[in-house]
């Protein structure tokens, strides 16, 4: 394996300097296709949002509080499991779900609409 540095852009490029004064930089002419002008046709693209990613998880979180409230054999399970339907339909915390739950005796539904309106 070689030191060299590789810059396949600028193979084409040449960078002539030439002797100057003290205190003055030294003048750099660059080729005409090194230029920003001659690079302003190339399109850099958007950074990527994973938007398609993050709805997929979000439709796989919700399937599984589906699955959970399915599989709960107890109270305690089908609370826990009620809780975890309302953090991931309101993205609220934990505490704030419990509490409105719990004024709703656990009813999803009234719930989730006293969230909504009084947001």
């Amino acid at each position: 394996m070689t030191d060299d540095l590789h810059y396949p852009n600028l193979t084409a490029c040449q960078v002539t300097m030439s002797s100057s004064t003290l205190g003055t930089k030294p003048p750099v002419k660059l080729p005409h296709d090194c230029t920003m002008e001659s690079l302003r046709h190339i399109v850099i693209p958007s950074p990527y949002d994973f938007a398609l990613e993050k709805a997929v998880m979000a439709k796989k979180k919700e399937q599984d509080s589906e699955n959970q409230l399915q599989k709960a054999s107890s109270r305690e399970e089908l609370q826990k499991a009620v809780v975890v339907k309302m953090k991931a339909v309101t993205n609220a915390d934990e505490d704030v779900c419990i509490a409105l739950l719990e004024d709703f005796q656990y009813d999803l539904k009234p719930a989730v609409e006293a969230f909504f309106a009084s947001s």
